[in-house]
Protein backbone atom coordinates (compact mmCIF):
# COMPACT_ATOMS: atom_id res chain seq x y z
CA UNK A 1 0.00 0.00 0.00
CA UNK A 2 1.13 3.42 -0.63
CA UNK A 3 1.93 5.68 2.02
CA UNK A 4 0.89 9.07 0.33
CA UNK A 5 -0.29 10.46 -2.39
CA UNK A 6 -0.19 13.85 -4.47
CA UNK A 7 -3.34 15.41 -6.22
CA UNK A 8 -1.92 17.84 -7.69
CA UNK A 9 -2.38 16.83 -11.69
CA UNK A 10 1.02 15.79 -12.86
CA UNK A 11 0.25 12.98 -13.49
CA UNK A 12 2.48 11.27 -11.16
CA UNK A 13 0.67 9.82 -8.00
CA UNK A 14 -2.54 11.68 -8.39
CA UNK A 15 -4.58 8.93 -7.09
CA UNK A 16 -4.72 6.64 -4.25
CA UNK A 17 -4.93 3.58 -6.17
CA UNK A 18 -5.43 -0.23 -4.98
CA UNK A 19 -3.82 -3.36 -7.39
CA UNK A 20 -4.44 -6.73 -7.27
CA UNK A 21 -5.37 -10.22 -8.74
CA UNK A 22 -7.69 -12.52 -8.45
CA UNK A 23 -10.40 -10.51 -6.60
CA UNK A 24 -14.18 -11.54 -6.24
CA UNK A 25 -15.07 -8.51 -4.46
CA UNK A 26 -13.55 -5.44 -3.08
CA UNK A 27 -14.54 -2.59 -0.91
CA UNK A 28 -12.21 0.36 -0.16
CA UNK A 29 -13.09 3.30 2.33
CA UNK A 30 -11.19 6.26 3.15
CA UNK A 31 -11.99 8.45 6.49
CA UNK A 32 -10.93 11.49 7.77
CA UNK A 33 -9.38 12.32 11.09
CA UNK A 34 -12.38 12.88 12.34
CA UNK A 35 -13.57 9.42 11.23
CA UNK A 36 -16.45 10.69 8.52
CA UNK A 37 -16.15 8.70 5.04
CA UNK A 38 -14.73 10.69 2.55
CA UNK A 39 -14.75 7.69 -0.10
CA UNK A 40 -15.78 4.42 -0.73
CA UNK A 41 -15.75 2.48 -3.89
CA UNK A 42 -16.97 -1.49 -4.73
CA UNK A 43 -14.68 -1.64 -7.91
CA UNK A 44 -10.92 -1.67 -7.98
CA UNK A 45 -11.08 0.39 -11.01
CA UNK A 46 -12.16 3.57 -8.99
CA UNK A 47 -9.62 4.68 -7.25
CA UNK A 48 -9.62 8.22 -4.73
CA UNK A 49 -8.29 11.75 -6.25
CA UNK A 50 -8.35 13.54 -2.87
CA UNK A 51 -11.84 14.85 -3.45
CA UNK A 52 -15.10 14.83 -1.21
CA UNK A 53 -18.16 15.07 -3.77
CA UNK A 54 -15.96 16.31 -6.79
CA UNK A 55 -14.35 18.89 -3.45
CA UNK A 56 -10.50 18.78 -2.88
CA UNK A 57 -9.96 17.75 0.88
CA UNK A 58 -7.25 19.66 2.46
CA UNK A 59 -3.81 18.07 3.03
CA UNK A 60 -3.52 15.56 5.93
CA UNK A 61 -3.70 12.01 6.82
CA UNK A 62 -6.72 10.24 5.92
CA UNK A 63 -7.38 6.62 7.09
CA UNK A 64 -8.31 3.44 4.70
CA UNK A 65 -9.76 0.18 5.13
CA UNK A 66 -10.05 -2.11 1.93
CA UNK A 67 -12.05 -5.51 2.34
CA UNK A 68 -11.77 -8.21 0.17
CA UNK A 69 -12.40 -11.72 -0.95
CA UNK A 70 -9.54 -13.53 -3.13
CA UNK A 71 -10.02 -16.17 -5.35
CA UNK A 72 -7.42 -18.43 -3.37
CA UNK A 73 -7.09 -17.19 0.11
CA UNK A 74 -10.94 -15.73 0.65
CA UNK A 75 -11.60 -12.62 2.97
CA UNK A 76 -8.38 -10.59 3.82
CA UNK A 77 -8.63 -6.58 5.33
CA UNK A 78 -6.24 -4.24 5.27
CA UNK A 79 -6.06 -0.93 7.30
CA UNK A 80 -3.64 2.03 7.47
CA UNK A 81 -3.42 5.85 6.55
CA UNK A 82 -2.24 7.79 3.82
CA UNK A 83 -0.69 11.19 3.63
CA UNK A 84 -2.66 13.24 1.22
CA UNK A 85 -0.49 16.16 0.25
CA UNK A 86 -0.73 18.68 -2.72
Amino acid sequence: MPTAFTPNDDRINDLFVIQGSGIRSFLFRVFNRRGEQTFRSDSITYSWDGTFNGTPLPEGLYYFVVELELDDRGAHSERGSILLHR
